[in-house]
């Protein structure tokens, strides 16, 4: 990918504000064409910005209980490189900093926030926020920022990469496998694209956390033998004599996983981000949002039934929320390059289920050959980075 710095048509704040006015989805825009500071007020954030840029700020539509976010920055003077940053976690803002960052560097960039930003309970029995945060937001980002990318840069070659990880990664996902065409490039980190088995997973953990309650010290304790340790998760518990009866079962449950829906933790992730000791003094199950919109905002985690109530949840949301096809044949065929990063020590979304979603994309896909590339890191957990887009 060669790098040259591309320059806006004339007019084009106009151009494209025309183009936004016959857009029957958009109920409210608003054009910003910066020179010094990047004032976004939907976010009360002030950049402070060393070249002009014009931001697009958007409102849309697409059915009544459907409203989503979305920015679009175009720098006067950019590289020729549009990337899309994806969210994290429940979303409900627009990655602006992420953004900010990307426009540091001189890139193009998007972002939404899913659809999400009414909070938790917007989503109670509301299938349209569901395909808002399911799919439906980020295809139709990136389908509007590579239409404002014309209308503002007219024909010059620019390489389109998507960047997240987490929610980020399965919007990833959902944009390789939905609208395959509009990206030359996707850095996918963590993938939470399997969400149905993922949430009934850390819903699992948090139950088992909450009644084993693992204090920061114990958590430690279990996580530095875990390291060192080659035994299998029954023969490791079992040499764990500082816990209770009740902490070792609930911790064997935890490395076992919710029976046949998913793994279990990573044996030396203990500690880390929705570890045992954070689960353990949660307030709350920090993954609530598919079983609040399925089972409404009374839902108890306690009284979940693993078997039943994950069916119920899985025929509700999977067809909006999971980003599980593997033939990605369409993507790879036009040379567009995949690649995916996992942490060994990643207790929220474990690694063992993003190898074998990527194993099963090579068996399933066509021209996979050198497009796809997965990056399995010893010891790093959910908050890895990503490399520079251009790299």
């Amino acid at each position: 990918m060669v790098t040259v710095m591309i320059k806006v048509v004339d007019n084009f704040d106009k151009k494209i504000e025309k183009y936004l006015s016959k857009q029957r989805h958009i109920t409210n825009y608003k054009l910003q064409l910066a020179s010094e500071v990047l004032d976004v007020e939907y976010y009360d954030v002030k950049f402070p910005i060393t070249s002009d840029v014009l931001r697009v700020h958007l409102e849309l539509s697409f059915e009544k209980g459907s409203f989503v976010v979305t920015e679009v920055w175009l720098p006067v003077n950019p590289k020729n490189i549009f990337v899309a940053h994806g969210g994290g976690g429940l979303a409900g803002w627009v990655p602006v900093h992420d953004m900010y960052n990307l426009l540091k560097e001189g890139y193009i960039c998007a972002g939404t926030d899913m659809g999400t930003s009414k909070g938790i309970l917007w989503g109670i029995k509301n299938r349209a926020c569901h395909k808002d945060f399911g799919y439906r937001a980020t295809c139709h980002m990136s389908k509007i920022a590579k239409e404002l990318i014309k209308v503002a840069y007219g024909n010059q070659k620019i390489f389109s990469i998507f960047k997240g990880g987490s929610t980020g990664g399965r919007q990833a996902l959902t944009v390789v496998q939905r609208v395959p065409k509009l990206y030359d490039g996707v850095l996918c980190g963590a993938p939470a694209n399997l969400l149905m088995s993922l949430n009934n997973y850390q819903l699992w953990n948090y139950v088992n956390c909450k009644k084993g309650n693992f204090s920061k010290e114990t958590a430690t304790m279990i996580q530095q033998k875990a390291s060192e340790s080659n035994l299998c998760p029954e023969e490791f518990v079992a040499t764990l004599n500082f816990l209770t009866d009740t902490q070792k079962e609930k911790l064997l449950n935890i490395y076992k996983g919710p029976e046949g829906t998913y793994c279990g933790m990573p044996m030396g992730s203990e500690t880390e981000v929705c570890g045992l000791d954070y689960l353990s003094q949660a307030e709350s199950n920090p993954h609530n949002s598919s079983f609040v919109w399925t089972f409404g905002k009374d839902f108890d985690p306690f009284t979940y039934d693993f078997k039943k109530d994950y069916k119920k949840m899985t025929k509700t949301l999977s067809g909006y929320m999971n980003a599980d096809k593997t033939n990605l044949t369409p993507f790879f065929k036009k040379g567009s390059k995949l690649m995916i990063v996992a942490g060994t020590y990643d207790c929220t979304i474990p690694y063992q289920k993003t190898v074998e979603y990527t194993k099963e994309v090579a068996e399933k896909s066509k021209f996979v050959c050198d497009n796809l590339k997965l990056f399995v890191v010893p010891m790093v957990n959910h908050d890895m980075a990503f490399c520079r887009p251009e790299d």
